[in-house]
This record gives structure tokens, sequence and C-alpha cells, in this order.
């Protein structure tokens, strides 16, 4: 131990205890106490007290029992000392710093603390610090009297004038701990003693200066400042009576006082007596007529005495003194305005309303109090429509104005007001302030923080101007910078509320909502209004993470307080983005019914949810709603043009999305917070989309390329390509993008999606619904996988396709033709269907019958080979056995050849039915198609009648598109085709040769397609050629409406007209024709 270090050679009872016992030689001190000062002692002053203590001791060293210390330090340099203790001060609150002391044992200087009987609680004390002092232990010491704190010879001036430095620097709790060894004698210390209980005053411990206060003898000097000091205590502790008491004493010392005179005041004030207290306030200022602080504290006295234009006057007045700070008075002024309560502030502003009519000067303050009680537009009312120029509006008055019209959003007026009172002020400090908001508003943000910077070089702990500053980084997204602003004006002012709150809030926006709720529950814990605002904060941030599961699970205890409408509106939010669409319209249809008035960002939300449900026009209708309230957002606009998109009003879909990229800048933020505008990327990428739902595919592939172009890396952009490419009949190229896509972006399940699609168009129908169903259980509530999935599932289902045509020409020919068709999926590959065909051929003398039955199948063996296989028999006659086969070939995404043989076509001309003439028929072809846009094919036949007659004929056309926009379509089809029969004299028409050329134009309008269901209508016009053999060239052309309608993805229905030119041997014949069909998948 240390005490083995003692070079003097006293007993072991006396190497440790003596020195406790012992001030001067322990060198007991206080943090302000230096070590040389026992320099001072001579050597012969030293060894007479120790053989002196030596002899008393050793009387009782057997006497003493063991206790234990904390030694937090051990330093040769006794500044070092000296520093852990005013540090131990510092850190430890006052209770624990009994028997702090510094110890001296041969060179080293030892700091403990504390002494404790039983090692156990001395362990406790050792743990509790530790981790302030990890160099901390406990030692065993021996003491025979309690130990002082400070050496009782130090002069207490000296104990004192330090005191009063600490204090000064707002350091109480070290102050009171030099003062407290003086505390027990108070009539010797009477200074010392007073000091200290003003002090506790200043550190708001006002129960144990009173209690203190209250144990002095009565013969204990009372000096004015104490009285004033203890009077505030009572005042705080709401005693005001005895305040009162006090503060009077106190002027009678010292009648002077501003400080007593005002707490008298105030005493009687809280006492509600007002007419004592303005006679007490006359007599003052009868005395000190020019006084700052009676004249502020008479026009609060007024204001508490509900005699509003007399405050206001006081306060006007006071302003316009030259040796006033006018600003302090206003602030002064507009605090109280601020803090009447709310009934008074009605009186106010009614009284004023009335005397605005017949005096200006009124109708200032009636402008000022509408401003101070946030009634912005009517204060902006009666500044516009007065007849004041702005020569009578101080510059005070000026910023409030500016203030009003920043508030309601004009921040180009308020800008204007600000810079008026800058132009004679430069120097102006909130005209200066309130550009720095507005400019911030507009993104200005290097700028405005420029404007407070200068501001802070003049007044650097001005908290309004760190405020604002704490503004702008917040408006700027730079919350971290927000939080550090509020810190320094913590710095400046530790508890204040406003600060704390904002700095949570800051916090919360940052993503750091658990770490801000924690700080309220902390710091703000009587609020529990803003803890639930962090709460649902916290449930932001987790929809904000794509947690919006966890972010309902946070928000339905708040859901508890009907009342809580900033938990409701979030709910719904969260609801929207877990997909639970049907639940946002209960929620918001419930707020409907009691008659609350959603805010727009909900109401977007909402819309977004009908949308989801497929009702688009209640979606339009709220997304209307939402815009007529904010229309600047870029949410609301982007999703009205979604719904646009959706009801094909393409036009209305363009306009809005032209508006938003023209208004949308093409980065944020300036200089180094240069960022990108991720908006303008929705809007930039949302237009091939456009265009590709419009079906204009051609123009949606070249702008989605000259995006790929400039922005490789975008998978978005990537995608909307990659789908195109599939729409565009070109399956493997989309699956080649999709495969890149989904190496860099694994879970990009929008190019899944595709990639699904593709896979299955390309005969990988298990890999596309084994894809499919994954997407399903990780996106089981986006729309796009569940129509992904709908369409695997219509393709897996039956089929009955019912075909009926109607044909008659002039020459007294017709035909009635039905054919059902149903097909049963015995794989995701084979088909097997049967079939069902009467048809029945005749003119005026002769009837002909065509009754096939037959079966089939079709099977895909991958991605570039088919099959059909059909065999069919007359149902009637049991004969007439027909067997068609059809082989496909599709080698890439643009070539497909195919070959068939039918031993029994029911292809034969309308004529040679009627006379029972029978065909096989061998057809191969050939087909380009370039894309959606172009195409070519080839065809080659023969066929071999039952007469004998061998017909060979080839078709060769070309197919353009012409126009598509705004749900309109135009194709052009050009066809040449050319035929030879060998047979002559048949009784059909059966030319040598022949050889026609034709162009048919189609017309398509989409009238409506929503969804599954669509109703088009389309219109062919022909016109051509026809040469036969052995006559001369003649016309032909044709004419067809069609109507096709989708009532759903299982049910379709088509019917046309069809009326058409034909020349058989030279001589025209008309003919007409009526069509239907519908399928069903089941």
């Amino acid at each position: 131990m240390v005490d083995n270090e003692f070079e003097i050679g006293l007993p072991n009872c006396l190497s440790v205890g003596a020195w406790h016992a012992m001030p001067l030689l322990s060198l007991l001190i206080s943090p302000e106490m230096k070590i040389e000062d026992s320099k001072r002692f001579n050597l012969m002053k030293l060894i007479f007290l120790t053989l002196l203590f030596s002899f008393l001791l050793s009387i009782t060293c057997h006497a003493t029992e063991k206790i234990y210390s904390i030694q937090t330090g051990s330093f040769i340099n006794p500044e070092n000392a000296n520093k852990q203790v005013d540090s131990l001060s510092q850190k430890l609150h006052l209770s624990e710093l009994d028997h702090l002391r510094i110890e001296k044992a041969n060179k080293f200087y030892m700091v403990r603390v504390g002494q404790f009987e039983d090692k156990e609680e001395a362990n406790k004390f050792l743990k509790s610090i530790k981790p302030l002092f990890p160099e901390a232990i406990i030692v065993e010491v021996r003491s025979i009297q309690p130990p002082i704190k400070v050496f009782p010879s130090i002069d207490p001036e000296t104990i004192l004038a330090r005191a009063k430095e600490l204090a000064n620097e707002g350091k109480y709790r070290e102050a009171l701990f030099l003062l407290s060894t003086f505390t027990s004698e108070p009539m010797k210390y009477p200074t010392v003693f007073s000091d200290y209980l003003v002090i506790l005053v200043w550190d708001g411990r006002h129960d144990e200066a009173i209690g203190m206060y209250e144990k002095l003898p009565h013969t204990f000097p009372r000096k004015a400042y104490l009285l004033r000091n203890l009077g505030k205590a009572y005042y705080e502790k709401k005693e005001f009576l005895k305040a009162f008491s006090l503060y009077k004493a106190a002027l009678k010392e010292t009648p002077l006082d501003e400080e007593a005179q005002k707490g008298l005041l105030l005493s009687l004030v809280q006492t509600g007596n007002y007419s004592i207290a303005l006679d007490y306030l006359e007599n003052f200022l009868e005395k000190t007529p020019d006084s700052l602080s009676l004249i502020l504290t008479k026009a609060y006295l007024l204001l508490m005495q509900d005699k509003y234009l007399e405050a206001i006057k006081v306060y006007r007045m006071l302003a316009e003194r030259k040796d006033v700070e006018s600003k302090h008075v206003y602030k002064i002024r507009d605090d109280l305005l601020v803090s009447l309560p709310d009934e008074k502030q009605k009186t106010m502003l009614s009284e004023l309303h009335i005397a605005s009519q017949e005096d200006r000067s009124s109708k200032l303050d009636y402008i000022l109090v509408l401003i101070l009680n946030k009634d912005y537009n009517t204060a902006i009312k009666v500044f516009e429509t007065s007849d004041l120029t702005i020569d009578y509006y101080t510059n005070n008055l000026l910023c409030w104005i500016a203030w009003a019209y920043f508030k309601t959003g004009n921040i180009e007026k308020a800008k204007f007001y600000y810079q008026n009172v800058l132009n004679t002020r430069p120097d102006h400090m909130r005209a200066n302030i309130g550009l720095a908001y507005c400019l911030s508003v507009e993104g200005e943000a290097n700028r405005s923080i420029e404007i407070l910077d200068k501001l802070l070089l003049a007044e650097p702990n001005n908290l309004e101007i760190r405020f604002a500053r704490a503004f702008v980084y917040e408006k700027s997204r730079r919350f971290w910078d927000a939080v550090h602003e509020y810190d320094r004006i913590l710095e400046v002012s530790p508890q204040n509320p406003v600060a704390i709150k904002l700095k949570l809030q800051a916090l919360s926006d940052l993503g750091a909502s658990s770490l801000a709720l924690e700080g309220s529950s902390r710091d703000l814990s009587v609020d529990l209004k803003f803890q639930d605002s962090l709460k649902a904060d916290m449930a932001v941030d987790r929809i904000n993470w794509k947690e919006p599961s966890v972010a309902i699970s946070i928000l339905m205890p708040l859901l508890q307080n009907r009342e809580n409408m900033r938990a409701r509106y979030d709910h719904i939010i969260a609801l929207a983005e877990n997909d639970d669409m049907e639940e946002v319209v209960k929620a918001y249809e419930k707020l409907i019914e009691e008659r609350i008035s959603p805010p727009p960002w909900v109401l977007e939300n909402v819309a977004e949810a009908y949308l989801y449900l497929e009702q688009p026009d209640k979606a339009l209708e709220l997304y209307n709603k939402a815009l007529e309230i904010n229309p600047v957002s870029s949410n609301g606009r982007m999703g009205k043009f979604y719904t646009l998109q959706e009801l094909r009003k393409w036009k209305e879909a363009r306009e809005e999305l032209d508006s938003l990229d023209r208004e949308q800048p093409d980065v944020m933020g300036e200089g180094k917070y240069i960022r990108p505008n991720w908006p303008k990327m929705e809007i930039i990428i949302a237009r091939p989309w456009l265009l590709a739902y419009e079906e204009r595919l051609k123009d949606a592939e070249d702008l989605f390329w000259n995006l790929r172009e400039r922005a490789p890396a975008s998978m978005g952009v990537r995608t909307g390509l990659s789908h195109v490419y599939l729409w565009r009949g070109w399956p493997r190229k989309a699956l080649r993008e999709f495969n890149i896509i989904e190496t860099l972006e694994p879970e990009n399940h929008k190019a899944l999606i595709g990639k699904s699609m593709a896979l299955n168009a390309l005969a990988f129908k298990d890999e596309a619904r084994k894809l499919g169903g994954k997407l399903l259980s990780n996106h089981h509530k986006d729309k796009h996988v569940q129509q992904l999935v709908r369409i695997l599932k219509v393709e897996e289902m039956r089929e009955l396709f019912t075909d009926f045509v109607f044909t008659r020409d002039e020459d007294g020919f017709k035909e009635y033709r039905a054919e059902i068709i149903f097909s049963q999926p015995v794989s995701l590959y084979t088909n097997l269907y049967g079939l069902l065909l009467w048809q029945q051929s005749s003119d005026d003398d002769q009837t002909r019958f065509f009754r096939r039955a037959g079966l089939g199948i079709t099977h895909i063996f991958n991605s570039s080979w088919d099959l059909r296989q059909q065999f069919s028999i007359d149902y009637d006659k049991g004969d007439d056995f027909g067997s068609l086969t059809q082989v496909n070939f599709s080698p890439d995404d643009h070539w497909r050849f195919n070959l068939s043989y039918d031993s029994f076509t029911t292809d034969v001309p309308l004529r040679a039915r009627i006379f029972g003439i029978e065909s096989d028929k061998l057809e191969g072809g050939i087909i380009y198609r370039e894309s959606d846009w172009r195409n070519y094919h080839l065809t080659l036949s023969r066929m071999k009648f039952s007469d004998g007659n061998r017909r060979e004929y080839v078709m060769l056309g070309y197919e353009q598109s012409l126009f598509v926009k705004n749900d309109w379509k135009m194709r052009l089809f050009l066809d040449l085709y050319a035929s030879r029969n060998s047979l002559q004299d048949a009784p059909y028409f059966n030319p040598d040769h022949d050889l026609s050329l034709s162009a048919t134009h189609m017309t398509e309008q989409i009238l409506w397609r929503i969804y599954n269901r669509a109703f088009v209508q389309k219109l062919f016009l022909t016109l051509g050629t026809y040469k036969q053999s052995g006559f001369a060239d003649h016309l032909i052309w044709s004419i067809k409406y069609q109507h096709d309608y989708d009532f759903s993805d299982t049910h379709a229905f088509l019917w046309g007209l069809t009326i058409a030119r034909n020349v058989y041997d030279g001589e025209p014949v008309h003919s007409y024709a009526f069509y239907l069909t519908y399928r069903w998948r089941f």
C-alpha cells in the first residue's frame, strides 16, 4: 500500500489516519486550491504539528477501526491531482463528493473520495465511478475523526471569489461545493452563507435554499441581494405573499433595485392585486421614469388587466425611444401577446378590429396581432385593403407581413417585403433571416446559408439565426446538418424545448426515428402527442424501407385513439404500400362516413388503391380532388398520368407528362450538393412506356434504345426495352435482355415477370410457371404478378370455339357454315381437341353438305417445332376419312416455315361443293416477320380434285403498318395471287390460269379497352385487279366491317359483314357475307 512509502517513522496507525485527522498535513484541498501553497508552511511548524498529533494519536491508535476509501489516482505532479479533483467535482453528484481529498505520501499526491465501513458499499461506489475513472481502486484506511472537505484555514474570501467566478460561468455545482465547508457556521461566515443560498436559487434548488434560510437566526444579517433572490425562490414555489414580503424588505434597503421592484409587482399580479401593483409601479416610475424594466412591467400589468390597447400603445411608444433597442421591445411584446389565453386573444382582436376602423396605429396593431395569432390570410386581406402607404409600417411589422406571405405560400410577395426592409436597412436581422427562409424554399440553400453565416459573424449566439440555418438544412434534406445545428442551439440554451423537439424531429426525418423516440421519452416525456408522432415517423421509415407490414403493426396501437388523424392517415399509406388495397378503400370510406376530408397525400394513395382495384374512373376523380388542394404534387400528378394511361386518354396523359417534364429540373441541388432528380427519371422512363401501352411499339423501342445509350446501367430502361421486344414478337431477343437484367439485379421482379412471359412464348412452359409461382410467393399482391399468373392459368384452360358464316352471291349461290371445336389440355405442351363441322352449299337447283367430325392433337416440341395432327370423317355416313398434318418450324424471332397436308380439305370452291367434288391439299408457307410493323409471306399450294383437276397456286403478301396513335391503327396489305388449273370445262369456276393484285387498307379503332375488356371496330377496304386467261382485266373490290368484343380474358365475341365484287369468266358477281365467332375458356 501507499502507506509504506512514508519516510518519517510514524506508527502504522498514523500512516493514514493521522493525515486524515490533520487537515494542515493531509493537504485536503478544493478544486481551486493549488498544492504548491502547502510549501509555505515552514519546516518547524510541520515538525511541531507532526509531533503534537503523534502524541495525541498514540493514545487512541489501537482504538481505531478499519474503513475503506476509493482512490481515483496517484500523481507526482500536484497540478495533475488538482485537475482530477476538478474532474471529480464536475462528474459526480454533490452527495458523492463527501470526503473528497488529496493526501500526500512521500512524493505522491493521492486523490481519494468517500469513507465506507463496509467493503461491499465501497465496491458498489467503485463500480459506479469506474467507467469515469478506470484507474480507481479500493484502499484500506483508518480514521480517527470524520474527514473534512477543504482547508478551514484557507481564506474564505479567496474561496468566495473563486465560487463567484464559477457561478458566473454557470458552474453552480462546483461553486456550491467550494462554499459548502462554511455553511455549518452561518453567523461566522454570513457573506459566504448568503452567497451559498443565492447560488442555490440560481441552480433552481429552491427548496434547499428556502429550508436553510428559514432556519437562520433573526440576528443573521439579511442583505438586499439575499432577500431579492430568496424572494425569487418563494415566487418560483408559488408562495407569492412571502415573495412579496421579501421583495418589499429588499426595497427598503435598496429602493431603486429594479429586479426587486419587478419581483414585487409580479408577486402582486400573481395574487390578483393588479390595482395595488399599479400603485407601486406608479410610485417606482416617479423615482425612475425612464426605467425600461418598469415601463415593460407596466405594459405587462396592463395586459393582465385586459387593457390591451393601452398595453400595446406603451410598447409602441417604448420602441420609438432612441435610447432603446426596439427589437428587444418587439420581442418581449410579441412573446407576451402570443402567450395570452385564447379567450383574451379573441377579446384583444375584437377591440383592435373596432379601433382599427378609426385609428391608423390600431390598424397596424390589428394586422400584427392577426399574424401573431397565425390568421395569416385575414392579416394579408386587411393589409392589402388598407389605405396606408408602406411608409406607415415599421420594419418590424413589414417583416411580420412578409412572414404571413411566406406562411401562405406566396414566396414572391414575402421576398418583396423582406427586400423592401433590406433596401433601407441592409443589416436588418429579421429581414435577412426571412429572406433566407424564402430562398431555401425556392431551393437556393447555399445562398440562404451564405446570408445566415454573415449574420452569425455579428451575433454568434443568436438562436433565431441557428433555427433558420436548421430550417434551410431541413428543406434541402440535409437532416444531419440540421441535427448539428440544433446541437449548437442546445449548447447555448440546453433546455430549449423547441430545439430539443426539432432536433428529435430532424433525427426522425433522417431515418433515426427509433433514436428520436428514445430521446423524446427521456427529454420530452410529458409530450405524449409528440411521442406518438415519432412512432408514426417510425412507421413511415418502415414504409420507406419497404417494410409496410412492420409499419402497420407499429401504427395499430395508435389507432386506438380515433382522434389521432396522423396515425389513421399513415395507416392508409402503410396499407397501400402493403398492397392491401381493399383495406385502404374501407379505411377511406370510413373517413368519409365520419365527414373527414383526408389531406391530398392520403387521397393520392386512395386513388392508387382504386386504380389497383380496377376502378380508374374513381381513381381519376380522387387524383383531381387531391390536385385541387395541392396542384404541385409530383406524386399526385404522376398518379393522374398513370390513371389517364389506364383509361387510354392518351392526349391528356401526354399533356400531363409534358407538363411534369418541363417543370422538373434534370438534377437537384447545387455545387457539391448536386444529386439526381429521381422524379425526373421516372418521367423520362414513363414516356416510352406510354407509347408501348398505346401500342406504338416501334416508337417506344426507339425511345427506350436512346435512353439505354445514355444510361446503359439503368435497369428500368432495360426492363422497358425488353418488354417492348417481347410485345413486338421477338421473345428470344427479349429473353436475352431479361437474363442480363436478372444477372445484374436478381430481385428485379418487374423484369422477371417479362422473363416468365418470354419463357412461356418460347415453350419453356415449366420454367415459366416455376418462375411465376416464385414471383407470386414473394409478391402475391403485385398486380402485374397476378396478371402473369392469370395469363398462364388461362392458357391451361379448356376452350370452346364456335364459328358461323353465311355467304350469298347474286347468282343464287349460298352457303351456311358452322363449326365447333372443343380443346382439352393434357399437358403444358399437348392439347387434344374435337370438332364438329356442318356446312351447307347450294344454288337454285342443288344442295351439298359437309358433315365432319374429327379428333386432333397439337403438340409443342420446343421453341422451334410444333405439330398438329387431325383425323376426321363424315359423321352422317361414316366415310370420307380425312387426315390433316401440319408441321411448323420457327428457327428464330423472324422466320417461320410451315408445311401441311390435308387428305380431305373443306377448302374447295363454293360451286364445286354443290357438285360433290372433293380435294386434298398440300401447302407450304414461309413468313418473314420483321416486326409488328412489317412482315412478308409466301404460300405455295397444290390441290387434287376428285374430278381430276389439278390446281396450283401461289400467294405473295406484304403487310405494313401505317399509323398507330390515339387508339387508331392503319395497316396496308398487298397481295399477289396466281393460279393454274389442269381441267377444262369444270362445273365450277376453274380458269386455266389467273392473276390478281390487290391492296387492302385496314382501319382499326379501339372504342374502349380496360383491363381484360375491350370493344374494337375494324374496317377493311380492298381494291384490286383481276386477270383471267381469255378475258379482259377487271376491277375487284370488297368492304368488310367487323366488331371485336372481349368480355373478359375467357370470353370473346366477334362478328362482321362483307360485301365484295368478284369476277368469274369475265362476269362480275357481287357477294355478301355475315360471320360471327365466340370463344370461351373455362
